[in-house]
């Protein structure tokens, strides 16, 4: 790690190894924040090595957001094996 120059952090991670995880109450997250549609950008990789980061709008007439679990089942129908939420609700919780 001494090499490292870059790191990024998020949570709660949504899938680990092609199974849905969404461990929000285990990561001291909070219900507002886990289970309301709220925009969201998740970063997740393919069996492949593919690499996806998705936004979903929110807060929008058009995109109300998505719940942690929804953004799972999203990664998952993406063809993800592994996946975690980098942000969330931009509102105090």
């Amino acid at each position: 790690m001494a090499n490292q120059t870059q790191a990024i952090g998020g949570g709660p991670i949504l899938l680990r190894d092609g199974g849905t995880v969404v461990d929000w109450e285990a990561e001291k997250f909070k219900d507002v924040f886990a289970l309301k549609r709220h925009p969201r950008t998740a970063l997740g990789k393919t069996k492949n090595g593919d690499i996806w980061l998705v936004s979903v709008e929110g807060r929008q007439p058009q995109s109300d957001g998505a719940t942690l679990a929804e953004l799972s089942d999203i990664m998952k129908r993406l063809g993800c094996t592994d996946a975690i939420n980098l942000d969330g609700a931009a509102v105090p919780l």
